[in-house]
C-alpha cells in the first residue's frame, strides 16, 4: 500500500511560513477617520480619492509614522463572489483516501479534534501509529479565513498569527478557484493550487482539495475537504 503520509501539509489554507503578527484589543472611535487602539496607540484614516489612502500611527510608545496604500481592482459582484468575500471560521476537516481508485479511508473531524484523525489514518497501515505522524500544535491549526474581493484572503492560525494569499476564479461557474502563496505566479501550474468550492447553506461553505500519485504500480489519491462557518 502507498504510505498515507500525513495531511495537511499544505495546501489553500496552510502556508509554509507565517511572518505576520496579529494584535486584538479593544478600540474608540474618536471622530470621522481616528481610531484610539487600548495598549496601541492612535491611528487615523486618510482617504485620497477613491484608490489611494494612508494611515498615521501614533504609537503609545512616541513613535509617529505612515503607510500608504492603493486600492487593488476588485473582482465585480457575483452571487459566487459576494458567498465567497467574507469572514469564515473553520469547523472540520474531512479526508478521503483512494489507492487504485477504491477508497481506503474517510473520515471527518471538527477541527479541535484532529488528532483522532490521524489516530485513524494511522491504522491503515499495521506497522505504523500515530506518534509516526507530525504533531498535532493547537498553535499551527488555521482558525479562521477572510476572502476579499481584491483577490486576496487572510488566515489566522492559533497561535494569532497570519499568512496573506491570492486568489482567483478558474472556472467560476464550476466552483473552480485557483490559489498561490506566491502573488506573482497564481496562474503558475508549479506555484498554485485549485479547490472546489460550495456552499451548501446555513452560512456554510465547502473547499474540496486533490493530490494525485501515479506510479506504475497503483495510483494514490488524498482529498481533503474543509468545511466553515460564516462569522
Amino acid at each position: 500500500m502507498v504510505n498515507p503520509g500525513a495531511p495537511l501539509k499544505k495546501g489553500i489554507i496552510r502556508s509554509a511560513s507565517r511572518t505576520i503578527q496579529i494584535y486584538e484589543g479593544k478600540y474608540t472611535k474618536n471622530g470621522d477617520n481616528t481610531y484610539e487602539l487600548e495598549g496601541f496607540g492612535t491611528i487615523t484614516v486618510n482617504m485620497e480619492g477613491d484608490t489611494a489612502a494612508s494611515l498615521d500611527f501614533s504609537l503609545d510608545g512616541g513613535r509617529n509614522f505612515t503607510l500608504t496604500a492603493e486600492r487593488q481592482t476588485q473582482y465585480p459582484d457575483s452571487q459566487m463572489t459576494n458567498n465567497l468575500c467574507r469572514s469564515w471560521k473553520i469547523t472540520h476537516f474531512r479526508l478521503t483516501i483512494k489507492v487504485d481508485g477504491r477508497q481506503m479511508f474517510d473520515k471527518e473531524v471538527k477541527i479541535e479534534n484532529l488528532r483522532s484523525l490521524y489516530e485513524a489514518l494511522a491504522k491503515l497501515d499495521p506497522d505504523a501509529d500515530a506518534d509516526d505522524f507530525e504533531e498535532i500544535d493547537e498553535s499551527e491549526l488555521p482558525k479562521e479565513v477572510i476572502f476579499t474581493k481584491a483577490g486576496t484572503y487572510m488566515v489566522k492560525y492559533g497561535d494569532s498569527s497570519l499568512a496573506v494569499s491570492t486568489w482567483g476564479w478558474e472556472n467560476q461557474s464550476k466552483g473552480l478557484l485557483r490559489y498561490s502563496w506566491d502573488y506573482d505566479h497564481l496562474y503558475d501550474p508549479d506555484a498554485s493550487g485549485v479547490v472546489t468550492i460550495s456552499f451548501p447553506g446555513n452560512n456554510s461553505m465547502k473547499f474540496k482539495e486533490s493530490y494525485l500519485e501515479e506510479d506504475e504500480d497503483e495510483s494514490y489519491e488524498q482529498i481533503g475537504t474543509w468545511t466553515f462557518r460564516q462569522i
